[in-house]
């Protein structure tokens, strides 16, 4: 699938009249109390995702088994180390307020 970087947001895409398309980025769950948990991401220079792809207010899942999806809002992103590199790569803890779970019926 080809992106244009140049609709990388909702309002240059409705403006374009094209659908708004964001790239997806991966994370892993490094700390998880039940209402909150704190997801890992690098992210490098070369990635094709989205630049707000972690934004605070959005809603993600996090999978946790082939049946299972916990949902919850981002409420705070912060640079690991403190420091965000414009040249190299970084690495961002994403704070998520746990919200819900999707389950999904596997006999289906």
């Amino acid at each position: 699938m080809y992106t244009d970087n140049k609709l990388n947001s909702p309002a240059a895409a409705v403006a374009a009249g094209t659908p708004f398309i964001r790239n997806r980025t991966e994370g892993h769950v490094i700390q998880c109390d039940g209402m909150h948990a704190i997801v890992s991401a690098e992210i490098k220079k070369t990635d094709t995702a989205s630049e707000d792809y972690w934004s605070v207010g959005m809603l993600m899942s996090i999978r946790v088994d082939d049946n299972t999806r916990t949902i919850g809002m981002l409420h705070k992103v912060e640079s690991e180390t403190g420091v965000w590199s414009l040249d190299g790569d970084n690495r961002a803890n994403i704070h998520v307020e746990l919200v819900g779970e999707i389950k999904t019926n596997a006999t289906r």
